[in-house]
């Protein structure tokens, strides 16, 4: 039985040599690439050793096929030497030993050699293809996941920050890093981590000029999963689940956005709203932001509607960071420049500021609407921490995890923080007529219970 794991993810390292695939060259697949790993964490480089087809087979949960393919490799490039173990009774086992220059190859293959090196109880678990699922009836729920879903789901483990963020790898990366799997089959491994509840969620990556120019995705783990043993680990989650369409939560800011230039421009990119800008019926999570700024010289820069997750994630980001950074000054106005410039450091790429910040550029009043829809967002997760969490609260780091896709209803909220506290999750259930909360930690006492009106007026605020 699997009890609490501590996640102890590394944090994310420079691609660099990770992706040159030194010692494989791109010519190993997922499963060899998961044996080999498997057989450095039991035996090393330096020592040899003898095992059998049927032993691997077993106890690292590969095939016979696998197998033949990965020390025929081994042995073609030079990496391992076969000497044959004589008995009484004739020929046995063969003895194997990696060669210098497969060790000096592992030294500039990343990957491997973390995955080969890593301490993480995490990993130890999928190495031992022991992952729990789901817990019922006191007894354990167990999967038994193929090599390559073990690989795509180490890939995740070894690149996650502490709140199970993978972001320093594009789609390409994890690819090659599986062996160059094709794009059908990434989805279809992705889906096998949402299946089993592994995977929080994704925001794939663009290349849209038009804001923040090619930037990555980035993926989310489910750090309540059995497998990350959230209760010790110094992350704590505070979740909502909505089974009442509230406005707060019927869309988001980027959709917003988008809807109001459909409204106001044609197909052509033309302006066509003849009435007085000021009386036009703004959506609520967005009017106070856009009457400050002339929205119509920018409005254009959201016309695709593609770019509305990353849209919303550089919102989020930018919330997270001023939650993290400044949350004693975020009622405070006249504190507000001071409290945004080093999220939009972090949010926006350098080759791209100067574009945002100078006063001849389109971009221009796009920084004071990030900007202020940022604080709004951060001022009204602030509250409702506050009022699940209690008033005195504040944690040391805070992560608001990105939700809903375009022109779809929400049903949950996250925020993921750091404080004192070790792994308490808090789980805020919101139907139409009362709010149930429920906490793993017994000891926790919730300062106010709001009520269903007054977590709308929070969300629209």
């Amino acid at each position: 039985m699997l009890k609490h794991v501590t996640v102890l993810l590394i944090h994310p390292v420079l691609i660099g040599k990770l992706g040159v695939f030194v010692v494989c060259n791109g010519k190993l697949g997922a499963e060899c690439k998961m044996l080999l790993i498997s057989i450095l964490r039991r035996f090393g480089v330096v020592n040899s050793f003898s095992i059998d087809i049927s032993t691997i087979v077993k106890e690292h949960f590969s095939t016979r096929n696998t197998i033949v393919e990965l020390f025929k490799f081994l042995k073609e490039s030079g990496y391992v030497l076969t000497e044959a173990e004589f008995s009484l009774r004739g020929k046995g086992k063969n003895i194997y030993s990696f060669t210098q220059s497969f060790i000096d190859a592992l030294e500039d293959d990343l990957f491997i050699h973390n995955a080969w090196k890593s301490d993480n109880p995490v990993v130890n678990v999928l190495m031992t293809n022991e992952l729990t699922v789901s817990q019922q009836c006191d007894k354990d729920n167990k999967v038994l996941l193929r090599s390559s879903n073990r690989l795509f789901l180490l890939i995740f483990i070894l690149h996650a920050d502490e709140f199970g963020v993978i972001s320093n790898l594009s789609t390409t990366d994890i690819s090659k890093l599986m062996g160059r799997i094709s794009r059908d089959r990434f989805k279809s491994q992705l889906k096998t981590l949402y299946d089993i509840g592994v995977m929080n969620c994704h925001v794939p990556g663009v290349t849209g000029k038009e804001l923040f120019g090619k930037v990555k995705g980035k993926f989310f783990l489910d750090l309540t999963h059995p497998l990350f043993g959230l209760k010790k680990h110094k992350v704590s989650l505070l979740k909502f689940n909505f089974n009442i369409i509230f406005d707060g939560i019927a869309s988001t800011e980027a959709t917003a956005l988008h809807l109001l230039y459909k409204a106001l421009f044609n197909l052509k990119g033309d302006y066509i709203y003849l009435g007085p800008l000021e009386r036009f019926n703004y959506s609520l999570l967005i009017a106070d932001n856009v009457k400050r700024i002339e929205i119509i010289k920018i409005l254009p820069l959201f016309k695709s509607k593609a770019l509305h997750d990353q849209l919303q994630l550089h919102l989020l980001e930018s919330a997270s960071e001023m939650l993290s950074s400044n949350w004693s000054n975020l009622e405070e106005d006249e504190n507000t420049n001071t409290i945004t410039d080093s999220a939009w450091q972090k949010i926006v790429p350098p080759t791209k500021r100067e574009y945002f910040e100078n006063t001849h550029s389109v971009f221009y009043e796009l920084k004071p609407l990030i900007t202020s829809l940022s604080i709004r967002i951060a001022r009204r997760y602030k509250s409702l921490m506050q009022s699940f969490l209690g008033a005195d609260f504040k944690p040391s780091k805070v992560l608001i995890v990105p939700h809903g896709k375009y022109g779809l209803f929400n049903q949950r909220l996250e925020i993921a923080y750091s404080n004192s506290k070790e792994g308490q999750v808090t789980n805020v259930l919101v139907d139409g007529k009362s709010v149930k909360i429920d906490t793993n930690d017994k000891t926790s006492e919730v300062a106010k219970i709001l009520t269903v009106k007054e977590i709308d007026k929070i969300l629209l605020s």
